[in-house]
């Protein structure tokens, strides 16, 4: 259930994120962000980094900014996040909207790649959820496919039992 949230939530930044720059900032116990993520034109961005500011400890702030410019819809090669072409970074890499640089402490990744990386886990679970109620519709055990129409309690295959099936 987690990650089917968290796909629908990243598609629905990702959408944001052509009219709005969104970012959530946490400061630790010195008053200091410990970290930021943003969103911004498709790309979202993780920054751990010290930035000298006055907030009180544990102080959690979201801040959206709406785009006066028109839409645009491509994503520019290398962009990172604030819409700005980042250098190539030290020891890093940066390639169609994936951003990692260690010295600046940044991984920035499209959102359609997030959104499709938690999809992967929902998809599976139906997928599974599917088979096994069409194996056991079809007198078939769920687990390994065996058909248990003679021995309808356990599968003599993978030694499964089964829920016994009320005969209409």
């Amino acid at each position: 259930m987690l990650s089917l949230a968290l796909c629908v939530g990243t598609a629905a930044l990702w959408i944001r994120s052509y009219w709005y720059e969104d970012q959530l900032k946490h400061a630790g116990a010195d008053g200091v962000v410990d970290w930021l993520i943003l969103s911004d034109h498709g790309v979202l961005l993780f920054d751990r980094f010290d930035s000298p500011v006055d907030y009180q400890d544990g102080y959690l702030e979201r801040e959206a900014t709406r785009f006066d410019e028109p839409v645009k819809f491509a994503l520019r090669w290398g962009t990172g996040g604030f819409g700005d072409p980042w250098p190539q970074p030290d020891r890093g890499f940066k390639w169609m909207g994936f951003v990692y640089a260690p010295t600046y402490k940044v991984v920035a990744a499209p959102h359609w790649f997030v959104a499709a990386a938690t999809s992967l886990l929902p998809v599976i679970c139906a997928t599974t959820m599917r088979r096994a109620r069409r194996r056991a519709a079809a007198g078939l055990c769920p687990s390994c496919g065996y058909d248990v129409r003679a021995t309808p309690e356990r599968c003599p295959e993978c030694g499964a039992t089964q829920a016994p099936r009320s005969l209409k």
